[in-house]
C-alpha cells in the first residue's frame, strides 16, 4: 500500500468516527431514547419507579462490588441496557424564554458519561468518556441562528463543544478529576449561553425528583449534582461502533508520533 493510500485510509477512518459520533447524538431522539432526560423513565405512573435508572453509587462503590457488579452488568445487558458512569448531572426545567423554543425543556441527564465495561473477574474500565450532545441540541438549537451559528463572546458553541471533546479524548479515562473538570466547564458554558443559574444538590435521585416536581408544578429551575454517579440506561445505537473507531483513530495517531 502506498503512502497516499494509507493516508486516504486514515482520513476515511477518522471520517467514519466523526460520522458515528453524529449518528449517536445528532438527532433529538435515538433508539436509546432522549438523553436529555435519560435518568427518568418515561412512564405514566408518577411514582418512584420513574427514578429506577439512577443510583446513589459512585464509580468506586460499583467497582468495590467486584463480580456482583459484573453480574449486574449482565442482567442489564439482557434487557438492552448498559451500566454508565455520569460525571456531573443536571436536572430541572429550563424556560422557553431561555431556550427560545415554544416549550419548556425538562432535563435530567449526565453532562459527561461513559459506559462501564466488566470482565468476568469483576474488573472494570471505562474505555471512553462522551459529552452529552443531546443537552446542547435541546437547549441551544432554538437560539437565534441555531447552535451552529450562534456566537457567545465571539465563540461559537460548536467550537467550545469540540474543545471539550478534545480534552476528553486525550485524558486518562481513570482520571475522574479531569473528567469532572470537563463536566463543570460544560455546565458553566450552558449556563452562560442560556443565562441561567444552577442550584446545588448532593443527590442525583433527589435532583431528578425535584426536576419532575417542578415540571408537574409548571415551575422552573435547574440543579447540578457534582461528582461521579452510576446509572443504567439503554445503550445509544452506534456507541460501540464509535468506541471501536475511536480506538483505531488513537492507534493511528500514536503510530504517527
Amino acid at each position: 500500500m502506498t503512502n497516499n493510500e494509507e493516508e486516504l485510509g486514515r482520513r476515511y477512518l477518522l471520517y467514519l468516527r466523526d460520522m458515528s459520533r453524529k449518528v449517536i447524538f445528532a438527532s433529538d431522539k435515538s433508539s436509546a431514547g432522549d438523553y436529555t432526560r435519560i435518568l427518568v423513565l418515561n412512564s405514566r405512573k408518577k411514582d418512584d419507579t420513574r427514578f429506577s435508572r439512577m443510583t446513589e453509587w459512585t464509580l468506586q462503590d460499583l467497582r468495590s462490588k467486584g463480580k456482583e457488579g459484573a453480574r449486574l452488568a449482565d442482567k442489564q445487558g439482557d434487557i438492552g441496557n448498559g451500566i454508565f458512569c455520569a460525571a456531573g448531572i443536571i436536572a430541572g426545567v429550563v424556560s422557553e424564554k431561555a431556550t427560545q423554543r415554544r416549550k419548556t425543556s425538562v432535563i435530567a441527564a449526565p453532562l459527561v458519561y461513559g459506559q462501564v465495561q466488566f470482565e468476568e473477574s469483576g474488573e472494570s474500565e471505562i474505555e471512553e468518556w462522551l459529552l452529552n450532545y443531546d443537552l446542547a441540541t435541546e437547549l441551544l438549537s432554538g437560539l437565534d441562528g441555531g447552535a451552529i451559528n450562534l456566537q457567545v463572546s465571539g465563540i461559537r458553541p460548536e467550537e467550545v463543544i469540540r474543545s471539550l471533546e478534545e480534552r476528553l479524548e486525550i485524558l486518562e479515562t481513570d482520571d475522574l478529576t479531569e473528567v469532572n473538570k470537563v463536566a463543570q466547564d460544560y455546565k458553566d458554558f450552558l449556563g452562560a449561553v442560556l443565562n441561567i443559574e444552577f442550584g446545588d444538590c448532593p443527590s442525583p435521585i433527589v435532583a431528578a425528583k425535584i426536576a419532575m416536581g417542578l415540571s408537574d408544578a409548571k415551575e422552573e429551575g435547574v440543579n447540578v449534582v457534582e461528582g461521579d454517579w452510576i446509572f443504567t440506561a439503554p445503550v445509544p445505537s452506534g456507541l460501540n461502533t464509535f468506541t471501536a473507531l475511536q480506538d483505531i483513530a488513537k492507534k493511528l495517531g500514536s503510530t504517527e508520533n
